[in-house]
């Protein structure tokens, strides 16, 4: 007779949502921080850490946040974007300068609404938010990036990161199991909802981001499958 496997949501991505950097912004496929600490246990202190398929980078910031050196690869360009700002350490005055340009921004957000905002070519958007909804977005999107610019490599990227998670949260995107389907109806958001979730998720975010991480982390954009092993590595693969 065939037994029930359990589920063990702290190996999974559930886990990981209230959990400082782990939890900026939350990417189904996602493993659980439990589950990368258990394994690290039986790993020497000064390994090396390599993560070929390092997606958000659960990995690399579970071992840089013991001390270690991790090194990462992936050959998705946001993944490796997402990465490199959660394994990155802030300095208290890039904390300031976003909380001081986040007000301005706000500023000019509700004069934008009736602008015309750039709107992404995604086929049938109105599947994922609603007209008014996305008019919301994308003036804060201008108002953003007129403050704060495109997404790059700097500290503004938690920004942007915040921004992700806001435009998920208010979709019609379900991920109440492991893969992403999308609800039967579009829910329609008005500004005061959208204004208020956007600065809490963005507040979270810069104060989990002012506990500096003690290892170091290396990034890689790059195709794995032209990696070649190495006894110097610990391998993991996910």
């Amino acid at each position: 007779m065939l037994s029930t496997v359990k589920q063990r949501p702290e190996y999974t991505f559930k886990h990981n949502q209230n959990l400082g950097r782990h939890g900026w912004l939350r990417l189904t496929p996602a493993y659980g921080v439990k589950l990368v600490e258990k394994l690290l246990t039986s790993v020497e202190p000064d390994a090396m850490i390599l993560d070929p398929f390092s997606g958000t980078g659960t990995t690399g910031l579970v071992a840089a946040e013991q001390g270690k050196q991790p090194i990462l690869f992936d050959i998705n360009p946001f993944l490796v974007w997402l990465g490199t700002a959660k394994c990155r350490n802030y300095s208290k005055a890039e904390i300031t300068d976003i909380r001081n340009r986040i007000k301005l921004a706000f500023k000019d957000y509700k004069a934008l609404i009736n602008q015309d905002n750039w709107i992404p070519a995604i086929f049938n958007i109105e599947r994922w938010w609603s007209r008014h909804t996305l008019k919301l977005l994308t003036a804060l999107r201008t108002a953003l990036v007129n403050y704060f610019g495109e997404p790059e490599n700097n500290h503004y990227s938690l920004v942007w990161i915040a921004f992700c998670r806001l435009i998920i949260e208010t979709s019609s995107a379900s991920f109440n199991h492991v893969s992403m389907s999308l609800q039967e109806t579009v829910n329609q958001f008005d500004i005061e909802y959208t204004e208020e979730l956007f600065l809490t998720i963005l507040e979270f975010i810069l104060k989990t981001a002012e506990t500096n991480i003690s290892g170091m982390i290396t990034i890689i954009e790059t195709d794995s499958k032209t990696l070649k092993r190495s006894s110097k590595f610990i391998l993991y693969y996910w």
